[in-house]
């Protein structure tokens, strides 16, 4: 894998499946039963079809969504409202750490991966799913307000509850970290073998609207000579321990 492309998936639905697929064998080794830590509570637990059973820990700071995972998906074992960057969790206490959609909102984001590498354990796995702030969508995402990413949830992505106690989309913070490179330098400090990283194509929908972002993501790409990419938004990386040391 080049260290300056990430293999490129068609639609998100693809994430889940494509780590499923990398994490199989891994799952299988780690034995019956898997401890993991969804870090930052999405609506499900995305990764249910993993050939074995697994533990699942949700920590999240906003008290509406867990409760909202609660009372609808059901499927946490344990529920967590706390803040990444000061939760007070088991040293090397989980096989799997999850974190999807989360750091981009964080101010302080190198203290929460350092907070991922003492959770995890030996030969564990990290799962980090963020918005690309190198590419066109993230480079608009970080220069327009917060308001602005509300309408276009609702009136874009048809989601009415958007913006409401719960439910996304969140403030944005968009430290360096939270790249590409960002990522390859944090698992490279770290000691962190990268078992594969994926970027996501942009999904703008049908009809004029889908025609509309497409081009204003084509004009920044091309205004920019190419340093925001308008052919993906998101970034998915794998990432193993090596060693017991990483995280002290």
């Amino acid at each position: 894998m080049s260290s300056s492309s990430p293999s490129l998936l068609s639609a998100h639905e693809q994430e889940s499946r494509v780590l499923i697929e990398h994490l199989g064998d891994w799952c299988v080794r780690r034995g019956n039963s898997i401890r993991i830590l969804e870090a930052g509570c999405g609506r499900e637990w995305s990764l249910a079809g993993l050939p074995c059973s697994c533990h699942l820990t949700g920590l999240d700071l906003d008290p509406a969504a867990l409760r909202i995972r609660l009372e609808v998906a059901k499927d946490l074992d344990v529920a967590i409202q706390g803040d990444l960057r000061n939760a007070e969790l088991p040293s090397h206490g989980f096989d799997l750490i999850y974190c999807a959609y989360v750091l981009e909102h964080i101010e302080g984001t190198q203290t929460v991966l350092r907070n991922f590498l003492e959770w995890v354990r030996p030969g564990g796995a990290i799962v980090i799913k963020i918005p690309d702030g190198n590419s066109a969508y993230g480079l608009l995402t970080r220069m327009t307000p917060h308001w602005f990413h509300v309408l276009y949830y609702r009136w874009i992505l048809g989601n009415k509850s958007a913006g409401k106690p719960g439910y996304p989309p969140y403030p944005t913070v968009f430290e360096d970290v939270v790249s590409y490179g960002g990522m390859l330098r944090f698992a490279e400090q770290a000691g962190l073998s990268i078992g594969g990283a994926w970027a996501t194509r942009v999904e703008t929908g049908p009809g004029v609207r889908g025609w509309l972002i497409r081009t204003v993501l084509a004009v920044v790409d091309s205004l920019s000579g190419g340093r925001f990419p308008s052919n993906h938004n998101t970034l998915t990386f794998l990432m193993f321990a090596l060693n017991n040391d990483i995280g002290r």
